[in-house]
């Protein structure tokens, strides 16, 4: 598509421009090009003989077959709205630079190549992105840029040749860009603004510094633009180039500036909401920057990463400097998150009908928060950042589709600063649902509702039930949801207990979870574009079952997205050994099911696809010790289960892995009937030694919580009135607590053991009833 003569772009006080690298490129709909003025496709992969190599899915020709349909539709998406999209040559080896700028061969080649390939896509310009650039390959630089501007310029009238220059004087060593060369001829410099703490660094910090004092020393944005920049290019070309990403590294202490003990961890603004509803968000007032840390076994985190408001001071500086306007590495990272986008709108759109009605806000949790004998539930959420919220309204129901029309609470106690809330006076075991709102400071415009979490308080087996599903766009098409309740649903009806919370909100670990029965995922049909589990979270999880735990997962899209070679999120490592599938296929051609033989769903059989359509589930294959249980009727295995270790763990602990999604079974009586199965497995007897011909009756059931520090509950029953022992022993056999000895009626039974005087371990508890013996082993975790 043509780019638009007139579009948004043209009402933006200053020019922005956004790189969009290869791989988010499934993420064009999420972009907001109201607020571009040009995409630069990341990347074709110069040569040192001038060929393109990789284009990763740019068109090398018009009707070109292999053109990736995202890179497509988003020079369409944009191309609508009047925004530019160019494309970003890349080279980072200094080498090859020195032989294409160097070699007139290559030159005209990799001029004449990037022609050919922006002219196929319908695209705007080019953008050279060369790093490592020798200083004797200075002056060859600027004439391969001369050229390449001089041929854009004739062959596409009105085209933009941009760079990215990186190695100049006073920010880096070792190569150079003749700025002030360059300056008559490039139309746009991205400056970067970022890298002042990064990956393989010495010390935790900033990874985009303003200073506000020196205690970061003197190099930074604003030495960066006024003593480099400013000086060799006029303020009008220059893009001040920010981050949208941050580093977490391991560290040596709790301080800013403390010295990294391994390499950091890239994330992104979305994961750090997650970090900082957890650990707390933290200023440093030095940089003008937001941090968080905490302590995980013993060691050290610190992440570091931009918010709206240091990113608000970035723009200001923009403003105050008046440069042609300011740039972000990269689109894509904030996925459907508009926290930064809305900053952007403030400083930067000329638009008299900006965005003034909040955005929809984000639950983070819902948790029992109880004392004993006090109902208490502990809503978090992640705060929205626009100037013009007035704060929030809070809904509590006992049913989660029907929600009286006044709030528990307002915006007269959840201003905008808020993001928890304590509601007390509730009912022990009830169960009960909130919705959250968010209003304008005029209190007139309210936004769209966010999901619906639901909490059971009282003591007893607890679940937290983890909504994964984001995703809008498919099957279930609408901005909110309360699928929460198709899980909670049977969980009380099995008459356990739960908690919720989000996928993000759990984002540095489930460490927490240690103190759940078992954790409940759902994602709906979450796929390809919005990462089904992420590199943090299945990290999250692999720790969490090899300590032992016990997962449920449900979705259609799971081993599309990670089980699935051409996937770009192909997980084989997670997939296979901590889900324990074999991806077999997208469209299992069936929307019933049946328990498989032997399994914890024998003799089960229903259908699902009623609740929202439901058209590519997946259909599976047990690996790695886990068996069929469930099939479609198609005869294709719909689901897996799982008990043993997990990777490198050595407590047991049990999964269940289903392949369409839960919770579009209309039956609430075959829901109720899944889940009861799942949770009496999790929570089932292990190693129970019950002689042939005895009674049935008899069992010893996993103790709740598993690990523990410093009490647990042990639940079991006996068929006949029989003195009981019940002991706890260590791995040496010996015994370290008496917990029951004597006669005890038919029936059940519990125990807790307070563990005070031991150390972190595995125990092993033993139940004798008459003949029947029984073993279940426990973790003692400090």
């Amino acid at each position: 598509m043509p780019r638009a003569a007139l579009g948004k772009a043209a009402a933006l006080r200053k020019h922005v421009f956004g790189y969009l690298p290869y791989w988010f490129r499934d993420r064009w709909q999420q972009i907001d090009y109201t607020l571009l003025s040009t995409v630069a496709y990341f990347s074709g992969e110069a040569a040192a003989d001038g060929s393109i190599g990789l284009l990763h899915g740019w068109p090398r020709y018009a009707g070109d077959p292999n053109a990736d349909a995202s890179v497509v539709s988003m020079i369409n998406a944009a191309h609508a709205r009047g925004v530019r999209v160019v494309l970003c040559i890349t080279n980072f080896t200094a080498a090859q630079i020195d032989q294409i700028v160097s070699t007139p061969s290559a030159t005209a080649a990799l001029i004449q190549n990037s022609l050919a390939a922006v002219l196929a896509a319908g695209g705007d310009g080019v953008n050279i992105n060369f790093e490592g650039v020798n200083n004797a390959s200075r002056d060859a630089l600027t004439q391969f840029m001369h050229s390449l501007a001089d041929t854009f310029h004739t062959r596409m009238p009105g085209s933009q040749v941009s760079c990215a220059p990186t190695d100049f004087d006073l920010r880096y060593n070792g190569g150079d860009w003749d700025l002030a060369a360059l300056a008559p001829f490039v139309d746009l410099f991205f400056v970067q603004g970022y890298g002042y703490a990064w990956g393989s660094g010495p010390t935790s910090g900033p990874v985009g510094l303003l200073p506000n004092t020196l205690f970061w020393g003197g190099l930074n944005i604003t030495t960066l633009i006024d003593n480099v920049v400013l000086t060799r290019i006029g303020p009008e070309k220059v893009i001040l180039g920010l981050p949208h990403y941050g580093y977490r590294w391991p560290t040596a202490g709790p301080d800013r500036k403390s010295t990294t003990l391994g390499g950091g961890v890239p994330f992104y603004y979305p994961d750090a909401l997650g970090y900082i509803v957890t650990n707390g968000r933290l200023w440093d007032s030095d940089a003008l920057n937001p941090w968080f840390r905490y302590q995980a076994a013993g060691q050290w985190w610190q992440g570091w990463y931009d918010d709206p408001e240091s990113m608000a001071y970035k723009y200001q500086l923009a403003l105050d400097r008046n440069v042609m306007g300011v740039g972000m590495w990269a689109l894509g990272m904030d996925g459907p998150n508009h926290d930064i986008w809305d900053v952007l709108n403030t400083y930067f759109s000329d638009s008299t009908t900006a965005l003034r009605t909040p955005r929809q806000p984000v639950l983070a949790a819902v948790l029992d928060s109880s004392p004993p004998a006090e109902g208490r539930a502990l809503v978090r959420w992640f705060a929205n950042t626009e100037p013009y919220l007035g704060g929030y309204r809070l809904y509590l129901s006992a049913d989660p589709f029907s929600f009286p029309a006044t709030p528990i609470l307002d915006e007269t106690s959840l201003d905008k600063n808020s993001n928890t809330a304590l509601l007390g006076g509730l009912t022990l075991g009830s169960v009960y649902y909130v919705k959250l709102v968010a209003v304008d400071t005029s209190r007139t415009r309210v936004s769209d509702t966010s999901d619906t979490y639901g909490v059971r308080l009282g003591a007893g087996p607890r679940y937290l039930i983890v909504d994964g599903f984001d995703r809008a766009t498919a099957s279930y098409n609408l901005p909110r949801h309360a699928f929460n309740a198709f899980y909670a649903g049977p969980l009380a009806a099995a008459g356990r207990y739960f908690d919720a919370a989000d996928n993000d909100a759990i984002i540095n670990g489930i460490q927490a979870t240690a103190w759940y029965a078992g954790v409940i995922w759902f994602l709906g049909d979450e796929s390809v574009a919005d990462r089904t589990f992420n590199a943090v979270e299945q990290d999250s999880v692999r720790a969490f079952l090899e300590r032992g735990g016990n997962l449920f997962v449900t979705g259609s899209e799971i081993g599309y997205d990670l089980g699935r070679a051409a996937s770009p999120n192909y997980s084989p490592w997670f997939y296979n050994a901590y889900l324990k599938a074999v991806y077999a296929g997208d469209q299992a051609g069936s929307l019933s099911f049946s328990g498989a033989v032997g399994s914890i769903f024998e003799g089960i059989t229903g259908s699902y696809g009623q609740t929202y359509p439901e058209d590519y589930p997946d259909y599976l294959s047990a690996t790695g010790g886990s068996m069929p249980a469930l099939n479609y009727g198609s005869a294709q295995i719909a689901a897996v289960q799982y008990a043993g270790t997990f990777g490198t763990g050595t407590v047991p602990g049990k999964l269940v892995n289903m392949g369409f999604t839960f919770e579009t079974i209309a039956s609430s009586a075959t829901r109720n009937d899944l889940m009861g199965r799942i949770v009496d497995y999790f929570e089932g007897v292990t190693g129970v030694e019950v002689p042939a011909g005895q009674p049935a009756a008899f069992s010893l059931h996993q103790n709740f919580p598993n690990p523990f520090n410093p009490s647990t509950v042990i639940r079991y029953e006996i068929p006949e009135p029989e003195r009981v022992r019940l002991t706890v022993y260590d791995l040496l056999g010996r015994e370290v607590a008496v917990l029951v000895d004597g006669y005890l009626p038919v029936g059940a039974h519990t125990a807790v053991w307070t563990a005070r005087d031991v150390a972190s371990g595995v125990y092993f508890c033993r139940l004798q009833s008459g003949a029947h013996t029984g073993t279940i082993k426990m973790l003692v975790q400090r």
